[in-house]
């Protein structure tokens, strides 16, 4: 079953939400990355930002949140600063 994700970032002094479908909770932020439309946003962030992002999320190990159901945290370093995100399974 595909399953709907929702991806919260905290990248600067902002934050960006953007849901995917995904087969699991670990390629879920990749899954939701992808289909980010960063048009926006290009003063943040770049096509290969967006890949770069895609890349270091091959190494990363979600965290599953103590006390919470089908709730994640991860992060990695995007261009020297911190890229850090909560993935939430938003099924109904």
């Amino acid at each position: 079953m595909i399953d709907l994700y929702t991806l919260i970032v905290d990248y600067e002094d902002g934050t960006y939400v953007m849901q995917a479908h995904a087969d699991s909770a670990e390629a879920a932020p990749s899954a939701c990355i992808e289909k980010w439309d960063i048009a926006d946003i290009k003063h943040i962030f770049t096509e290969q930002d967006k890949t770069s992002i895609l890349i270091l999320l091959k190494t990363e190990q979600l965290v599953a949140l103590r006390n919470m159901i089908n709730v994640w945290y991860g992060s990695i370093s995007l261009n020297n600063k911190a890229f850090s995100f909560n993935l939430i399974l938003t099924n109904t």
